[in-house]
C-alpha cells in the first residue's frame, strides 16, 4: 500500500428530487469520497473492497440490485463491516419494506434505517409585544416548519428569554422533556 491507506468511498442511490447531490455534497465537508448511481443495479456493480458505506433511497430498490447487494455484503469478509443506510419515507408500507429488508440482511449486513424528510423536533418562542421580529413572523416560521410548536411569551418583548426568564426556561425544559430521545 505504500504508506497510504485505500481510499474508503460511499455509494449512493438516491434519485428522487436532489438527494444524490446533496448527500455528495454534505460528505465532501468531510472529505468523504462518494459516487451517485442512476440505479441500485449500477451501483451493486460497484460494489468492492473500498466501500465504506451505501446509503439507498427505498424508491430505488429491485429484487436484482437487492440480490446483488445481498450477496456482496454475505461474501464481504468478516473484518469488514459495510454500513447500509436505507432512506425511507415513514409510511407504514415503507417501515414493512425497510422491517424486511433488515430482516433479510440478518448478521450479514449492519443496515440502519434513516427516514427523510429528516425530521427534528423544533421550539419557536416570540415575546408577545416584539416590535423587532413581530410575532407575526413567528408565526409564519411555524407554518413552514412542519410539526414545530410555537410559544408566544406573554408581556415580553424581543428579548422574552429574558424579560421573562423563569416562563422562558420552564416553557424550553418542558419541550426538551416532551422530545426526549426523538
Amino acid at each position: 500500500m505504500n504508506g497510504r491507506m485505500q481510499t474508503r468511498k460511499v455509494l449512493i442511490c438516491a434519485t428522487t428530487g436532489r438527494d444524490g447531490p446533496l448527500l455528495q455534497r454534505y460528505l465532501l465537508k468531510d472529505e468523504i469520497q462518494s459516487v451517485c448511481y442512476e440505479s441500485i443495479e449500477r451501483l451493486a456493480e460497484a460494489l468492492d473492497g473500498s466501500v465504506q458505506a451505501v446509503i439507498i433511497a427505498e424508491e430505488t430498490l429491485v429484487p436484482r440490485g437487492v440480490e446483488q447487494l445481498f450477496t456482496f455484503l454475505k461474501n464481504q469478509p468478516p473484518w469488514s463491516d459495510v454500513t447500509v443506510i436505507l432512506l425511507t419515507n415513514g409510511s407504514e408500507e415503507s417501515s414493512q419494506v425497510s422491517s424486511g429488508l433488515v430482516h433479510l440482511f440478518g448478521v450479514h449486513g449492519n443496515v440502519n434505517m434513516l427516514e427523510r424528510p429528516v425530521r427534528v423536533p423544533t421550539l419557536i418562542t416570540t415575546g408577545a409585544e416584539d416590535i423587532l421580529v413581530p410575532p407575526a413572523s413567528s408565526v409564519a416560521l411555524h407554518a413552514l416548519i412542519s410539526g414545530s410548536e410555537i410559544v408566544t411569551i406573554p408581556d415580553a418583548g424581543h428579548l422574552h428569554f429574558i424579560e421573562q426568564a423563569q416562563l422562558f426556561n420552564e416553557v424550553c425544559l418542558g419541550f426538551l422533556q416532551k422530545h426526549r430521545g426523538a
